[in-house]
């Protein structure tokens, strides 16, 4: 589907459906995966996904750890900043170098 393309609803009214830029799939193509224990995480194109987040034990620009209800994680890079602590999710920005659990 094209970005802003009217659709056909399932009661037979036109709805105006904005398509986000990049699907999720694409947003995933050649990025690293962990699943397993406590804290999972996706990294791709600069920014990390990190799920199930308890705390943020340490902050810098080039190293934070994130710790879980088991086990912490350990993000290595330059210019790391935190874009979003949500409910759990946390969206680290910059160039991520390693992600290391602990």
């Amino acid at each position: 589907m094209r970005r802003g393309a009217l659709r056909e609803g399932s009661n037979g009214e036109r709805a105006h459906i904005i398509v986000r830029m990049r699907s999720f799939s694409e947003l995933l193509a050649g990025s690293k995966r962990a699943a397993g224990t406590s804290v999972q995480y996706t990294v791709a194109e600069g920014e990390g996904i990190f799920e199930n987040v308890r705390r943020i034990s340490a902050f810098s620009e080039e190293r934070i750890v994130l710790a879980g209800r088991r086990g912490a994680v350990e993000v290595e890079g330059s210019a790391l900043s935190l874009g979003a602590f949500d409910g759990g999710d946390v969206v680290v920005r910059g160039h991520i170098a390693r992600v290391t659990r602990l």
